[in-house]
């Protein structure tokens, strides 16, 4: 996992365009680097309940028309877990013991957003991104371990806010963002699953 993540930080750190005279206005094209915290809904909270504190995603952003809106890429990185002692209850049967619980998200989306409304100091947008996620399933049952891997469509509306007070190079943002990947798969327990999670994004637009 953390060369996974070390390669999302230095895709952030590459070389970039902007404009750096004016901190209020838009360059030609800019960057958005976040760290996330993911908290499971659907499918994914049967599996793992607990949150995923290991987050993080980089994202280039262009202007597009009158520079009220933006296109984009986004690749990320969300990784859930959770360890503990109990039952649980498979269409099968049922397993007790000590178990361990992991899943691993990485996206790869093209992304859209409209700024709706702003100041000279903050501006929301609404917009959000689709294209396709791979999930890994691991789950283990003492010293037995069972793997799963997909691929799924994935639609993820997103709003946020930025926030301009970090001087004329970087700007806040905030973000929240609705994962929704099809169903699809065929995963531990049998059948497909559709892995979702809402996401707090919090992070540094480089301009």
């Amino acid at each position: 996992m953390r060369y996974r993540l070390l390669a999302v930080a230095a895709l952030a750190a590459a070389p970039r365009l902007m404009s750096a005279q004016d901190p209020y206005a838009e360059p030609d094209f800019f960057t958005v680097t976040t760290y996330e915290i993911s908290i499971p809904t659907g499918d994914t909270r049967r599996f793992v309940g607990s949150p995923s504190w290991a987050g993080l995603s980089w994202e280039g952003r262009w202007p597009l028309g009158n520079r009220s809106a933006t296109a984009g890429v986004l690749i990320g990185l969300n990784e859930f877990s959770e360890r503990f002692n109990g039952t649980t209850n498979f269409p099968s049967g049922a397993a007790t013991g000590p178990q361990f619980r992991y899943l691993l998200s990485m996206s790869a989306m093209a992304t859209g957003y409209w700024y709706s409304f702003g100041t000279q100091r903050y501006r929301l947008y609404v917009g959000g991104g689709a294209g396709a996620m791979r999930i890994d399933q691991v789950y283990e049952l003492g010293v037995q371990q069972v793997s799963r891997a997909a691929w799924h469509a994935v639609a993820a509306p997103e709003i946020g806010t930025e926030y301009f007070g970090l001087g004329s190079l970087f700007v806040g943002v905030f973000g929240i963002r609705f994962n929704v990947p099809l169903s699809g798969g065929d995963y531990v327990g049998g059948g497909s699953r559709s892995f979702r999670s809402v996401t707090f994004r919090l992070g540094i637009s480089e301009r």
